[in-house]
């Protein structure tokens, strides 16, 4: 039985998503931020993976943007969350984020949005 290393070095179709888990979220909650890299053929998560992305606030000033990387777990996902201030503007929120890998020739980007309010 090959292991996890030798099966995901056969991904032919990775696959990347972003999720948030609130939306609407009001402000003052916490909203986390969920990216799934995978394989399309097996459905098998991709461990390892360098994730990359921001979080740009609802229009206004000041301009407030919310980084943030990491790698993903040995299931292919990687979590983010933290608390939407009290005093933010509402609006639409956008979360863009790349994932990237050498080991398994994957560069893929992907954003989605949310409503604070």
């Amino acid at each position: 039985m090959p292991n996890t290393f030798e099966r995901t070095q056969a991904i032919l179709q990775p696959e990347f998503s972003i999720l948030v888990s609130s939306n609407p979220i009001a402000r003052g909650n916490t909203q986390t931020v969920v990216l799934d890299v995978f394989d399309l053929q097996s459905g098998q998560g991709i461990p390892g993976v360098t994730v990359d992305g921001t979080v740009t606030y609802a229009p206004g000033l000041p301009v407030n943007i919310r980084g943030f990387t990491g790698k993903t777990d040995n299931a292919g996902y990687f979590y983010y969350s933290w608390t939407i201030e009290h005093d933010t503007q509402p609006g639409i929120f956008t979360v863009a984020a790349s994932a990237t890998s050498e080991q398994y020739f994957i560069r893929m980007v992907r954003s989605t949005v949310f409503e604070v309010m």
